[in-house]
């Protein structure tokens, strides 16, 4: 999964409230009444940042380069594919309808024309909407913003195909594969947070990204499992494989080698080796496809076994 911008906050300019694009290593323009604070709320270490609702325009400008890979409607060349994310949590306030979380618009508009807005008028104003084609709005979670509680939304935009998806908390909640939806290629503003004092949000955000392909449900689900594993439970792995290996002769393989390699992209994600029983313990943080891999090798995979897995939520199965 290539991503083309990212910020999680974790970064910030100096004392300042400023955060950091940590791929293009360029800095946010910021606004007032944005805090950063050390952990958002639900989390034991993530740091984040708070949008309050005192009559101010609070909100980033995604300038300086950012802009053109983090728009959403502009600049989708050369693949004409776009993924955003966002992370945000609900602080069980109702915000003003119109209010912006992350999305863009033509010069002087007082909400984003596309992105994740909230309801478009004070009836609606709890739900969270999605915008497209320059004004055209959908509400995709209602009563979201009556509850406290952190919320995960992404958008894919596929210009080829004219398909737009929208999931909240890792479900499908629009789909339209209508070219004429597409958003407006001519709006240039692109921000994260209010684009007026009257249509504000009270929120926390703890990441935003956008990649350059179309996120999948797959990877969709995968993205939402590893943000919620660094939760309040600190680093609680998902699961823990553990076991013993044994020679030819059925005694203790004592100092081999265990991996577990993510299938997705090749990545040795932990490695250990036996203790003088032959036992071994290997945590998985995160949902997905992988391979536990024991040798008695220095080389990987060099006369070793190989057993495929599957880790979700909800346990592990071995393939």
């Amino acid at each position: 999964m290539v991503k083309i911008w990212e910020v999680d906050f974790t970064s910030f300019s100096g004392a300042t409230n400023t955060a950091l694009d940590n791929i293009g290593d360029q800095h946010l323009t910021s606004h007032t009444g944005i805090q950063k604070i050390s952990t958002v709320a639900g989390f034991s270490f993530r740091p984040g940042l708070t949008w309050g609702a005192g009559g101010a325009a609070n909100y980033y400008d995604l300038v300086a380069g950012s802009n053109e890979r983090a728009s959403w409607n502009s600049n989708y060349n050369p693949t004409q594919k776009r993924s955003f994310v966002m992370w945000f949590y609900s602080r069980g306030i109702v915000p003003e309808d119109g209010a912006t979380l992350w999305g863009s618009a033509d010069d002087g508009s007082l909400t984003a024309e596309n992105g994740f807005i909230t309801g478009p008028s004070s009836t609606y104003d709890e739900d969270l909407y999605y915008a497209y084609n320059n004004g055209s709005d959908v509400s995709i979670a209602e009563n979201l913003f009556l509850s406290t509680g952190w919320h995960c939304a992404v958008a894919t935009i596929d210009r080829t195909n004219g398909e737009q998806r929208v999931y909240v908390d890792n479900s499908l909640a629009f789909w339209t594969n209508n070219f004429s939806d597409l958003p407006s290629t001519s709006n240039f503003k692109s921000r994260l947070g209010d684009f007026d004092s009257s249509r504000e949000i009270s929120m926390q955000l703890g990441y935003v990204a956008t990649y350059d392909h179309i996120l999948y449900p797959p990877e969709v689900a995968e993205i939402y499992e590893r943000f919620m594993f660094d939760s309040a439970a600190g680093e609680t792995p998902l699961h823990v494989i553990s076991g013993f290996v044994y020679d030819l002769n059925n005694n203790p393989a004592v100092g081999n080698r265990v991996y577990l390699i993510r299938e997705s992209s090749n990545y040795i994600e932990y490695y250990t080796t036996t203790n003088g029983a032959g036992y071994y313990e290997v945590p998985i943080s995160y949902s997905g496809n992988y391979t536990l891999i024991g040798t008695n090798s220095p080389n990987l995979g060099a006369g070793g076994r190989a057993q495929p897995l599957l880790a979700t939520a909800g346990g592990i199965t071995f393939l």
